[in-house]
């Protein structure tokens, strides 16, 4: 399949609809860590088509999590979502800013073989840094790694890409982790 040189060059400031799915009572959008980089994120920087578009684009810092649709999001679990944004080194919003809970984990692939990618994981604070109250809201941002992308499709184009656009799983963790509970606002 031929690259597109413009795909994910820009993304849409508001949230795109979600193409309704006809899914099998009990499915759930669960991937793991490893699949939504080596299949989400990867092919989505190559420009490839999704088998589902379960996952938006959306400018994920001109938000508040709590003004995220992740109610909308209808395939996993009640309290978490799955977003396409580009990254930034300054994490804010309008209220508050996503704050780094340490290093970047290793992620390998399903073999524990090969690095794939990396994730990050964000604890969302209301107000301004340094001195905003910690909230229930984690982010999980995964960003790929260049090995994974076939050596012949690894351009100028595909690296600067893969420097800037990551996938994000938003959850909310008040509901107490299980995903079970409604989302309180």
């Amino acid at each position: 399949m031929a690259l597109s040189d413009n795909a994910c060059d820009s993304l849409p400031s508001s949230v795109h609809e979600e193409e309704e799915l006809d899914l099998p009572i009990g499915y759930r959008f669960c991937p793991e860590d490893d699949e939504l980089l080596t299949h989400y994120l990867a092919n989505k920087l190559l420009g490839r088509q999704l088998s589902a578009n379960i996952i938006r684009d959306i400018d994920l810092y001109e938000y508040d999590p709590d003004q995220l649709p992740i109610d909308q999001f209808k395939y996993g679990k009640g309290s978490e979502a799955y977003y396409f944004t580009n990254t930034r080194q300054n994490r804010t919003t309008k209220n508050g800013y996503w704050k780094a809970t340490g290093e970047d984990e290793e992620v390998f692939d399903a073999d524990g073989a090969e690095i794939v990618g990396f994730k990050k994981i964000f604890n969302f604070y209301w107000g301004l840094e340094p001195n905003g109250e910690k909230s229930e809201w984690i982010m999980k941002e995964y960003t790929l790694h260049p090995s994974i992308i076939p050596a012949d499709a690894l351009s100028d184009s595909i690296t600067k890409k893969i420097e800037r656009f990551v996938v994000c799983r938003i959850q909310n963790k008040e509901d107490g982790g299980d995903g079970n509970s409604a989302i309180k606002f």
